[in-house]
């Protein structure tokens, strides 16, 4: 059973090109352009990782990796968070599992991906 992944991209372009490469590498990829898409459809995809872009528009992709990790039944679930900005405090102060600067070598987004899910 293919490994689920919830993505969350403002930028429609950049959402269908990481949903491409990811599904590619069989992953079954749930993609959102915002966090209320995403805050309403969790539990019933029930993923193995979050990736959450920080910028969103009107949303800060940082809040909604707190909120993920302040929830009992998904705080466990592994979040990577992207930027264009290099950020490292950013994973401190919502607790994240990793972060990737933008753009990114897709082969580096596969290890990432790999090593937090083996620890899951």
């Amino acid at each position: 059973m293919p490994k689920k992944i919830i993505l969350i991209e403002d930028d429609p372009s950049n959402l269908d090109a990481l949903t491409l490469a990811l599904t590619c590498n069989q992953y079954q990829v749930f993609g959102f352009l915002n966090g209320m898409q995403m805050i309403e459809s969790i539990r019933s995809i029930i993923p193995d990782m979050i990736i959450i872009d920080i910028m969103l528009g009107y949303e800060d992709g940082r809040k909604l990796c707190s909120m993920i990790r302040e929830t009992p039944d998904i705080s466990h679930l592994p979040v990577i968070l992207t930027s264009v900005n290099s950020n490292i405090s950013a994973i401190r102060d919502c607790q994240a599992d990793a972060f990737i600067e933008k753009p990114f070598d897709i082969d580096e987004m596969y290890r990432l991906i790999e090593s937090h899910m083996l620890i899951m």
